[in-house]
């Protein structure tokens, strides 16, 4: 009796795991659907910059949907990070050497997609507020 209620405990939990799994496998789609349709709108509302000065124009045109395209995309990295710790959770017993592997790399995709574009909101306005504040100091010209 008492190793069937173990069994329909664990059982049980291996049923959260899974939707838990599933929940974040949800939301990583939907933040990953929502960046997509940004950035199909802003390309279309951008248009083609096929020359230095119009990549310029547009680079020093920083709007709401530059920021939240950005952002959006920094929650899909924490989306996935969540979903890969989830992953090694329901795995680790079935491949524990290849879930470990696999877990290592979680940290470095982790930080380094956070720095990119968690800087395109932070860093990059800076440079261009800078560039565009001095043009004839040593700053890129756009013609």
């Amino acid at each position: 009796m008492e190793n069937e209620t173990h069994h329909q405990e664990r059982t049980s939990f291996k049923r959260i795991q899974t939707l838990q799994v599933g929940m974040l496998s949800l939301t990583a789609l939907v933040l990953t659907v929502i960046w997509l349709v940004l950035l199909v709108y802003g390309m279309v509302r951008i248009g083609p910059a096929v020359t230095l000065a119009e990549a310029m124009a547009v680079a020093n045109k920083l709007d709401s949907l530059f920021y939240v395209t950005y952002i959006n995309a920094a929650l899909i990295t924490i989306a996935v990070t969540a979903l890969f710790a989830g992953l090694y959770v329901c795995y680790r017993q079935i491949a524990p050497l290849w879930s470990a592997v696999a877990l290592i790399f979680v940290p470095p995709y982790t930080l380094l997609n956070l720095f990119v574009y968690l800087s395109q909101v932070t860093i990059i306005p800076r440079l261009l507020s800078i560039n565009h504040a001095a043009p004839n100091q040593g700053g890129i010209s756009p013609s």
